[in-house]
């Protein structure tokens, strides 16, 4: 599974593309952790699963919610996720459902323009907290 993180405008893109593994997909929230840890505040994020095939069982799910749920952060974000095919749109709502932290609102959507709006709705943390982050590209 290749996947890229970025930060744009100050909003994290987190793509998956092809078939995701549990493993590919701790290594993915493994990744994230580190930029987030490197980060003055917590950036919104959008995590896009459109070209994605997620292949997890519920377990992989909990596991990766638990990871999120058990950090504290410099501040309250959203996670949006893009998820438009009804394979990828449940499991997504699984990890939401999952995800029980004051500072963290998840958010799934069928289609990326409902997801930036959501985004967007909030007032972003200003770009200069973020010039030292990295850009991660996946296998």
């Amino acid at each position: 599974m290749p996947h890229e993180i970025h930060l744009e405008s100050a909003v994290l893109r987190i793509r998956l593309d092809g078939d995701v593994s549990a493993a590919e997909l701790t290594e993915c929230a493994e990744k994230l952790g580190r930029m987030e840890d490197a980060l003055p505040t917590t950036p919104n994020r959008i995590v896009d699963l459109r070209t994605a095939v997620v292949v997890v069982d519920f377990f992989a799910i909990l596991a990766v919610a638990e990871r999120r749920i058990g950090r504290r952060y410099p501040n309250a974000f959203k996670s949006a996720i893009v998820a438009p095919e009804p394979a990828q749109f449940g499991t997504a709502r699984m990890y939401a459902s999952l995800v029980h932290h004051p500072q963290i609102e998840v958010g799934v959507f069928t289609d990326l323009q409902e997801a930036e709006a959501w985004i967007d709705a909030t007032a972003s943390v200003p770009m200069e907290h973020f010039h030292r982050l990295p850009h991660y590209i996946g296998r």
